[in-house]
């Protein structure tokens, strides 16, 4: 380490106790921790036992993997023991087993896996629970779902749970897991459009409230009225308009440049 003191103060005892770094550091002495990464999914304390992990990878004693893969693989484990149904944890298992934990490895290989990442994936396992269950209270199972069935689903829950959803429904079908049924595609920024009561009292106040600024208000309206984006119709800038007045055009007959009181001379030849 850099800093020696910091490794000391890790592994000192405290208040005379033991400190969990140091068993953790004798269980490998002892052969009572096999030196894999298997081996260190389960050991307590957690956060500890990661350290530990990042350092024994770092000497080449473990083979080096990303730490959101640690960490997902250590999180998962722990969330399916939660799970009390056989069925249902054994979908789960064979889901993260062949599909995700295959594709996290493969998105490793092109560069550090990001925080965001592993928590898209744990979203996943999560919202794939809930769907299970929720079929499961309505008397179904995943190789009875019909289409009717998915699309009640899916019209009473988030886009954003359609979209994470998605993937498990896409890898059961190939599995045979389930009938292979459609899925609508994530739109982003769709959603339901409001009703025409809505609109009208929306309009009402935008026209008769001038507590907001003029502008803003303006482009509301044509958004409501016309469903138009905003930046489609760029607001009329009142402040241009009147320090700068366009000029008034010239008389027929006078110079642009004519001053009140010049008189255009008359052409040769004019009578």
């Amino acid at each position: 380490m850099n800093n020696p003191l910091t490794g000391l103060a890790w592994i000192s005892s405290r208040h005379g106790h033991p400190a969990p770094a140091a068993d953790l550091l004798r269980g490998p002495g002892r052969a009572d921790i096999e030196l894999s990464h298997d081996a260190f999914h389960r050991l307590q304390p957690w956060r500890a036992a990661a350290h530990l992990r990042e350092l024994l990878m770092q000497c080449d004693v473990l083979p080096p993997i990303d730490k959101q893969i640690l960490l997902f693989e250590r999180w998962l484990p722990e969330h399916l023991d939660t799970i009390t149904d056989t069925e249902q944890r054994r979908l789960l298992r064979q889901y993260t087993t062949w599909h995700l934990l295959p594709w996290l490895r493969r998105r490793a290989e092109r560069g550090p896996v990001s925080r965001h990442t592993r928590s898209e994936l744990g979203q996943q396992v999560l919202r794939v629970g809930d769907f299970l269950a929720g079929i499961q209270e309505q008397g179904l199972t995943l190789a009875r779902l019909g289409q009717d069935d998915l699309d009640r689903w899916i019209v009473t829950h988030q886009p954003r749970q359609r979209q994470l959803l998605k993937p498990f429904l896409t890898w059961a079908a190939h599995a045979g897991h389930m009938p292979r049924l459609h899925v609508a595609a994530h739109r982003p920024g769709q959603r339901s459009p409001i009703t025409q009561h809505r609109r009208i009292g929306l309009l009402r106040k935008l026209i008769t409230d001038d507590t907001g600024e003029l502008r803003a208000r303006v482009a509301a309206i044509l958004l409501l009225l016309y469903a138009q984006p905003l930046g489609a119709h760029p607001a009329p800038d009142h402040r241009r308009h009147r320090h700068h007045r366009p000029r008034r055009p010239a008389p027929v007959g006078r110079p642009a440049n004519a001053g009140p009181g010049t008189r255009r001379r008359p052409t040769a030849g004019a009578t």
